[in-house]
């Protein structure tokens, strides 16, 4: 980029880590015997130049604490200095460019999404920022962030671990896929949230009884059910602590039968029904997460849509 520079008459140099003559080309720069300085793994923090007034990202970083320290080089205040101009080349060029991290670290903690704010012009900026994106530009953005939402087991994990920071909303499974703007069905692929909570270090403790039962019943069969009083039964069955009578049993008997068969295949695994719905409760870390997420499908939009009307296939063996 320095030869490219050169070769068009701009007055360039470039420093790469381990660099000798980091102080000459420092000094250069200050005294504008050279305006272009590309540099490589070296002057991200601990450099103050307020002079700077134009930074160029062209090449991509994982990593938003670096991010923020290679933008910060141009946030330092000098006089004759109206503003910083950032000409990001990488979000162009590559797919995978993280525009939602991004953002999320320029915005701060709010309850909003990236997506929202975006959308409705940033409302929740500091106080004296401001970004104004080009109609083309946020078109572009935003179908990067769509696209984003499939994420897969690691790039969760990193959202889990990285939450707090993002917003003040409590960390559950509503509050989470709102804020990453992810669907359940992407969520449930193979682990349950108890589970990438555990290894994102938020959980102290993890128990896999019934976890894979979990994940089968969540992404085959409730994510197509609308029936509000199934959800209903559920949560009061969790409030109960899975306590109930023979009477209780008799009379809820097809949703019984119904939460058995989505943790259940096997009309045998167990001694009766009753006992296999007393082992759903057994596993508490799993019961937390799951009286969450049936709260969570209970506010779906799409659910409230279909109301009342309890549209659901059963397929059920008689124990």
């Amino acid at each position: 980029m320095s030869e490219k520079f050169k070769e068009v008459g701009l007055k360039a140099d470039f420093l790469i880590s381990g660099s000798s003559n980091r102080d000459d080309v420092k000094s250069r720069l200050l005294k504008k015997e050279i305006n272009y300085l590309f540099v490589v793994d070296i002057f991200n923090e601990g450099v103050d130049i307020p002079q700077i007034d134009t930074i160029l990202f062209l090449r991509p970083t994982e990593s938003l604490t670096v991010f923020l320290q290679q933008l910060g080089r141009g946030l330092r205040f000098t006089e004759n200095k109206e503003c910083l101009t950032v000409l990001d080349f990488v979000g162009n060029a590559r797919d995978e460019y993280d525009f939602e991290g991004k953002f999320r670290n320029l915005i701060g903690k709010t309850s909003n999404s990236v997506k929202d704010e975006i959308e409705n012009e940033f409302p929740h900026l500091p106080l004296g920022c401001s970004i104004v994106l080009e109609k083309k530009a946020k078109e572009h953005i935003l179908n990067n962030i769509k696209k984003a939402t499939t994420l897969g087991r690691r790039k969760l994990i990193s959202k889990i671990r990285n939450y707090e920071n993002q917003t003040t909303l409590p960390l559950t499974i509503r509050n989470f896929t709102k804020i990453n703007h992810l669907s359940l069905e992407n969520l449930y692929k193979k682990d349950s949230f108890s589970k990438l909570c555990y290894e994102a270090d938020i959980l102290e403790d993890f128990d896999e009884v019934n976890e894979k039962e979990l994940i089968r019943a969540v992404s085959k069969k409730w994510l197509l059910t609308r029936s509000h009083s199934y959800f209903e039964f559920i949560l009061e069955l969790i409030d109960n602590n899975f306590d109930f009578t023979k009477e209780v049993m008799e009379k809820n008997k097809q949703s019984f039968l119904m939460l058995y068969y989505d943790f259940f295949q096997d009309p045998n695994k167990f001694n009766s029904l009753d006992e296999g719905i007393k082992y759903i409760g057994n596993n508490k870390i799993l019961i937390k997460e799951l009286k969450e997420l049936v709260k969570s499908l209970n506010e779906l939009d799409n659910f409230k849509s279909h109301f009342g009307k309890n549209i659901f296939v059963l397929f059920f063996v008689a124990l």
